[in-house]
């Protein structure tokens, strides 16, 4: 089974993880159940497969909305006119890989509130950081990033050097 064009399942979860790790997010409970039941309910799938029941307390679901609640209230995006600056350099970089739109991108697009760049359709996911460029463009918090990142960062100028947390600014000195 893929999750998008020629993604594997494990493929998906180590991007997923590792961008959760680089951007400060909690791990998501049970996600190789939560990827299965997202898949088994697009409706290209459904009477594909079943979706699998996952085990959630009343905690789970507290924690949950209280997640959503937090993306919520603290959501800031960079303007539009600085997204659109780091998309034209996004979209000519080497390192956007992965051009083929798949739900991951529609993923990123609905964490920024449906915003899109003028690049939208040559945009991928950055080699470098993994992440969903989309929705990566409208960042507007600090970015972790490790001394192989920054080298590439250097690299390229990568837009991402301007705006990296303490920790990676330590890294590049």
């Amino acid at each position: 089974m893929t999750y998008g064009p020629e993604v594997s399942k494990k493929t998906l979860m180590d991007r997923i993880i590792l961008y959760r790790e680089q951007n400060g997010l909690e791990p998501i409970d049970y996600l190789s159940d939560v990827l299965e039941n997202y898949w088994c309910v697009l409706p290209e799938n459904i009477g594909k497969c079943e979706p699998k029941e996952l085990p959630l307390g009343l905690m789970d679901y507290i924690r949950g909305g209280v997640a959503v609640i937090k993306n919520y209230m603290y959501s800031s995006f960079a303007s539009q006119e600085t997204a659109e600056k780091r998309a034209k350099q996004c979209a000519g970089c080497k390192y956007n890989g992965l051009l083929e739109k798949s739900w991951v991108d529609v993923i990123a697009i609905n964490s920024v509130g449906g915003k899109r760049t003028a690049q939208y359709d040559r945009l991928g996911r950055c080699d470098v950081c993994l992440c969903a460029l989309n929705g990566k463009v409208f960042w507007s918090g600090k970015v972790p990033a490790t001394e192989e990142q920054l080298q590439k960062y250097e690299e390229i100028n990568c837009w991402q050097l301007n705006i990296l947390d303490d920790d990676a600014r330590k890294l590049r000195k």
